[in-house]
């Protein structure tokens, strides 16, 4: 054994030593995720690559390869890149620009119309799972204001008609 490799073994039973002492909380992997997983090991070894401890340039390649993949199965197979590594004690290959960049392009997160200059900036920051959260719930929100909206006015007509006593006794509007 080397000079250096005997240094890097007591520097990761130090680091070892000191995480246990930290006791972090361990981030859970359902089957699901251990599966989504299991894709990625495999596909690192298809292609010759280092899946652990994984690259952001591995895990931002593979995450292309999910293009038309649901988006909350994208985010499972990043938040089991991220456990599998976080609970190692090691760095988060996911928590990396290019993964991020990967991410934003494959979840094509939209900002609404309405925001100013400086929200977007701030939501440029927000980590993508976040940003992809409150673009799904406004995404919803808006569906349901259309839908009220839609609702109102049928109300609307139907109070009109009413007023115009132009409603059957089963509430129908009545046609001229």
């Amino acid at each position: 054994m080397t000079l250096t490799e005997i240094i890097d073994r007591q520097h990761q039973v130090n680091e070892q030593a000191i995480a246990a002492r930290i006791a972090a909380p361990r981030l859970d992997v359902d089957s699901e995720g251990q599966n989504l997983l299991c894709n990625f090991v495999k596909w690192a070894k298809e292609n010759g690559v280092r899946y652990w401890p994984s690259s952001p340039a591995s895990v931002a390649a593979y995450l292309r390869t999910l293009q038309g993949v649901q988006p909350e199965t994208i985010l499972k197979t990043v938040h089991a890149i991220e456990a599998w590594h976080v609970n190692q004690n090691l760095g988060s290959p996911t928590a990396t620009p290019a993964v991020r960049a990967e991410l934003a392009t494959l979840l094509k997160i939209v900002l609404p119309k309405s925001w100013s200059k400086d929200e977007r900036l701030v939501f440029a920051g927000l980590p993508i799972e976040a940003q992809e959260i409150i673009e799904r719930h406004t995404r919803l929100d808006s569906k349901a204001i259309r839908q009220a909206q839609n609702e109102a006015a049928a109300l609307r007509q139907q109070l009109k008609a009413l007023q115009r006593k132009e409603i059957d006794s089963n509430g129908q509007v009545q046609e001229d």
